[in-house]
């Protein structure tokens, strides 16, 4: 029975780890090999900052309760309560927003391109994306004492087409390793589409 729920597990795992790689607009034939997000640092700040807010509410509270109690207390009690109510509301509408960037502003490489989500507060997202055959150049940096002791920094990818012209990934983490990944990736690009062509050409050959 034991070993039944752990091999269910398992398995039930594993399907996650492969719907994760999933996305809209995947090619039958396309394989996600990384998905990456802003280093969580960048989030850190939307919390701090949400935390310094909510510490602040409490320490005008703490205030007011010393010095000017009746200000909480009959209509000015009732105002201080929806005030309170819409303050953290807003910090909450604050960090949702926050998360939602974060989460879903996301750069995927697959076998065969690259695409850039860029989500912009709740009802704006763009998508761009880019073949892997019109890379030309990728340069990997991190600049900074805190990219640097926490291993986030910039990918730039120059590519062939003028319309697209650079395709950055900014602060995310482990550059260097992403820059490796996609130039392997572009490798196996040409050298697939090369053997492509060479089937094609032997069959056009054979059948004349």
């Amino acid at each position: 029975m034991r070993i039944g729920i752990r091999i269910w597990i398992s398995l039930f795992l594993v399907k996650m780890r492969e719907l994760k790689k999933q996305f809209p607009g995947q090619q039958a034939d396309e394989k996600t090999v990384l998905l990456a997000r802003v280093h969580w640092f960048k989030f850190a700040g939307n919390l701090l900052f949400a935390f310094v807010l909510v510490l602040m509410w409490f320490v005008a509270w703490a205030l007011i309760d010393q010095y000017l109690p009746t200000l909480l207390q009959g209509m000015w009690g009732n105002i201080w309560i929806l005030f309170s109510f819409l303050y953290f509301l807003f910090v909450a509408l604050f960090l949702y927003i926050g998360w939602l960037n974060y989460y879903l502003d996301v750069w995927i490489l697959t076998n065969d391109r690259l695409i850039d989500i860029d989500q912009k507060g709740l009802f704006n997202r763009s998508v761009s994306q880019l073949s892997l055959g019109q890379v030309q150049n990728i340069k990997a940096e991190i600049k900074g004492f805190l990219p640097v002791l926490l291993r986030f920094g910039n990918v730039d990818v120059e590519t062939a087409g003028a319309e697209v012209g650079r395709f950055s990934f900014r602060n995310i983490p482990k550059p260097f390793e992403v820059e490796e990944k996609v130039l392997i990736l572009v490798e196996d690009f040409f050298k697939r589409k090369k053997r492509e062509q060479d089937q094609i050409t032997k069959k056009e050959n054979y059948a004349s």
